[in-house]
C-alpha cells in the first residue's frame, strides 16, 4: 500500500499485506492513499470576518477568507488567543489549502483520502462565544457544523472524483471539546457531509443510515475484500460530557458500551465473509504518556531509590486516553480481520502495537 501522508498521524499494527484496488490486475502491488489528520481548521483567524461567516454558506466562505485581512487582524487574533489560553496558532484557511495544494502534488490522484479526525480548531467554543456573544446553542452547532462542511469542501475541490472517508475527533463537537449528545443536530449534519463525499451509493446509504446516533459507520473501501468501520471515539473518552456538562453516569455513560458492541458485531460479521478491516477513530485506546509525565507519573521507576516522590510512588499508573481497555481489547480480539487501525490525536507520526495478554 503506498501511502502519502502530510499530518502526523498514528498507525496500530498489525499492519495489511499490500492489498489491491478491486479496478486492477492481480499483480498489481500498490495502491496510492492520502492518509490526514488533526487539520485543525480555525475559522477565527481574522476575527472581524466571523461575522460574515455566520451568515454565509460553506460554499461562500472561500471568497470570505480569501479577502485581505481586516486592519485589526493582528491585535485582534492576539486577543482572542490570550482570552481563550490558547498554546498555539491552529490552522487558517491559507495553511490548509497549501497543505493540500502539496498533498496533491505529492499523491495527485489517491485511490481515495482519510481523515482521522479534529477538522475545527481549539478552543472552538470558547473563540465562538467571545466573537458571537449573541450566539445561542443552535448557532454553535450550526456554525461548527459549516466548519466541518468546509473543510469537507477544500478536500473535494483538491481532489475530486476521489472518495473522503472521515471521522470526528474530540473537538468536532456541535457543542465543546469532549463533548456531544447522540443524535445531535450537529451529527446529523455531518452525516450528510460525509455521506456525500463517500461517493459510491451503497456507502453513502450505509453512513446515512449509521452516523447520526454516535459518529459511527461502516462502509466497503475501494480495495480488495476489504471494509472501513469508523468511530467517534470521544464517547469513550474519560474526558466525553454529555452537551450539558453532564460526566457519565447510568444516563449518558452507554454511550461507549454500545458502540464497542457495534463494534464487534461489524467485526464479527467481517470475520464470517473473511473480509479484511481497517478501523478508523480519532483518540488512540493506550498510555496518554504527555499527561502521565506532565503529572509527574514515572511509571517505568515506579519504587526505584533516588528518585522523586512521584516516580517512587507505587501506585503510580499511566495515564490513558481511553476510560476502559475495550477499544484496544477489541481490536487484539481480532487479529485476523483487522488489517489497520488509524488514529491521530496525539500530534505525533506513532505506531503502537497493541497484544493480547498471554
Amino acid at each position: 500500500m503506498k501511502i502519502t501522508r502530510i499530518l502526523p498521524l498514528l498507525a496500530v499494527l498489525p499492519l495489511a499485506a499490500p492489498m489491491l484496488p478491486a479496478q486492477t490486475h492481480a499483480a498489481s502491488q500498490t495502491a496510492p492513499v492520502l492518509m490526514l489528520s488533526d487539520i485543525h481548521l480555525d475559522p477565527f483567524h481574522d476575527p472581524a470576518k466571523v461575522s460574515r461567516l455566520r451568515t454565509a454558506p460553506a460554499t461562500e466562505w472561500a471568497a470570505i477568507l480569501a479577502a485581505p485581512p481586516s486592519a485589526t487582524q493582528v491585535a485582534d487574533f492576539t486577543k482572542l488567543q490570550s482570552t481563550c489560553g490558547a498554546r498555539g496558532i491552529d490552522t487558517p484557511d491559507a495553511l490548509l489549502e497549501a497543505s493540500l495544494k502539496e498533498a496533491h502534488t505529492k499523491q495527485p490522484k489517491p485511490l481515495f483520502v482519510t481523515v482521522s479526525g479534529d477538522l475545527m480548531a481549539h478552543q472552538f467554543d470558547c473563540r465562538f462565544k467571545t466573537l458571537a456573544p449573541d450566539g445561542t446553542p443552535s448557532d454553535y452547532s450550526a456554525f461548527a457544523a459549516k466548519t466541518v462542511a468546509f473543510v469537507a469542501l477544500r478536500l473535494r475541490e483538491t481532489f475530486p472524483g476521489t472518495p473522503i472517508y472521515l471521522a470526528l475527533g474530540n473537538n468536532d463537537s456541535g457543542c465543546n471539546d469532549y463533548q456531544e449528545d447522540p443524535n445531535s443536530a450537529f451529527l446529523r449534519a455531518d452525516g450528510n457531509i460525509f455521506a456525500a463525499d463517500a461517493l459510491t451509493p451503497a456507502n453513502t446509504i450505509a453512513i446515512k443510515r449509521e452516523f447520526s446516533q454516535y459518529g459511527d459507520y461502516n462502509i466497503a473501501l475501494p480495495i480488495f475484500n476489504t471494509r472501513l468501520i469508523v468511530l467517534q471515539d470521544i464517547f469513550e473518552s474519560k474526558r466525553y460530557a454529555a452537551c450539558t456538562g453532564a460526566k457519565a453516569n447510568d444516563e449518558v455513560g452507554g454511550a461507549g458500551a454500545e458502540q464497542i458492541a457495534w463494534l464487534r458485531t461489524q467485526l464479527e460479521k467481517a470475520r464470517a465473509t473473511h473480509e479484511h478491516v481497517w478501523v478508523m477513530a480519532h483518540i488512540p485506546p493506550g498510555i496518554d504518556a504527555y499527561s502521565t509525565f506532565s503529572k509527574g507519573k514515572n511509571v517505568c521507576t515506579a519504587g526505584d531509590s533516588g528518585k522523586s516522590a512521584a516516580a517512587t510512588d507505587k501506585t503510580a499508573k499511566a495515564e490513558m486516553f481511553l476510560s476502559s481497555e475495550s477499544l484496544a481489547s477489541t481490536i487484539t480480539d481480532f487479529p485476523d480481520t483487522i488489517r489497520l487501525a488509524l488514529f491521530g490525536h496525539t500530534h505525533m507520526d506513532e505506531m503502537r502495537v497493541y497484544t493480547t495478554p498471554s
